[in-house]
Formats: structure tokens, C-alpha cells, sequence
């Protein structure tokens, strides 16, 4: 398995992978219902203990795959915001971007810089060919910043995940070619 160095860093965000420590904030996080308003499979905030687990499950990606979620923190300050990263969804094979961040974030570019720099790092690092991002249909936002990134909508793939509707996005990933 290839190791990266983390952080990633832009001008204003850190990105690194989860830890122990982070539990805490991960069960404020899942715990807002705000947040969790298009997230399944409840569309609802988390218990204490749920939420901790799903802490878990994100560490065990990073364990199994070597790479996945990051925590997404201001650079300044190290002050979580959420997380943003990359799965490997089995269901088609692909690597997934996902995102689900706190309030403290909404409407300050966050999502979008978080984004590219997944995007960026599967690409630059892990060398996928494309990458998939799925979104609860009422989720016009997420939607949006998807098409904005490159992605393109596939609704003949379309369906239900964790018992919830989704749209189904998609994005080829281009690789630079050595000159001849």
C-alpha cells in the first residue's frame, strides 16, 4: 500500500485523516440535525453512540485502503469544520468524494476548497481514473457544486442508497501524459 503525507494543506484548510481524539466532534457533528438533514440512512441527527462508531468506520478505511474522510480544519487554528473525502463504494466499484460538514462552515467556500483538494488527490495521488459522488435529491446545493467540480449527472444510475433515494454523479479524471 502506497502512504501519502498529510496534512493536505490550501491557504486557509487543513486535511488529515480521523483520529481517536476526534470523537467528540464527531458526535456533535452527527448529532446536529441541521447537518444531518440529507444524510442517510435516517436523514436525522445521530446518538452518542452511532456516531462514535461511524468515527470508527472511517479509520478503518484509512486502515483497509489507505486513504478516505478527512477531517476538514481551519489551517489557522485546527478547529474542525467536518470532513471531505474519498471511499471506496463496492456497489459500482468506484471511489466516492463525500462531505458532510458543520455549520460553522456553510456559506464560506469550505465544501467547494475541501472538494477540489479531493479531487486533486485522487487524481495526483491515487491515480483514479474517476470518481463518483452520489446526493439525496433534495439536496439542490450539493448538486450543484458536484457540476461545478466537472461532474455530470447519470440517472440511468440512480437509486437507492441506505434505503434513500439518490442521484448518481460521475467524473473522469484527467492525467497528465509525459511529452514524447
Amino acid at each position: 500500500m502506497t502512504s501519502f503525507s498529510f496534512p493536505l494543506i490550501s491557504d486557509r484548510l487543513s486535511l488529515r485523516p480521523p483520529r481517536p481524539t476526534d470523537r467528540d466532534f464527531f458526535v456533535a457533528l452527527y448529532g446536529d440535525e441541521d447537518v444531518m438533514r440529507f444524510i442517510p440512512p435516517h436523514n436525522a441527527p445521530l446518538g452518542e453512540e452511532e456516531a462514535a462508531q461511524r468515527l470508527w468506520v472511517l479509520m478503518d478505511h484509512w486502515r483497509d485502503f489507505g486513504y478516505g474522510m478527512f477531517v476538514v480544519s481551519w489551517k489557522e487554528t485546527d478547529e474542525p469544520l467536518g470532513y471531505c473525502g474519498l471511499r471506496y463504494l463496492s456497489e459500482v466499484d468506484a471511489i466516492e468524494l463525500g462531505a458532510i460538514l458543520g455549520k460553522k462552515s456553510w456559506g464560506q467556500g469550505v465544501g467547494p476548497e475541501a472538494g477540489r483538494m479531493c479531487i486533486a488527490f485522487a487524481r495526483d495521488q491515487l491515480k483514479a481514473d474517476r470518481i463518483v459522488s452520489l446526493t439525496d435529491p433534495e439536496n439542490a446545493r450539493s448538486g450543484h457544486v458536484l457540476t461545478a467540480f466537472g461532474f455530470s449527472r447519470r440517472p440511468e444510475l440512480d437509486g437507492e442508497y441506505h434505503g434513500m433515494p439518490h442521484l448518481f454523479f460521475e467524473m473522469a479524471l484527467q492525467h497528465d501524459t509525459p511529452s514524447a
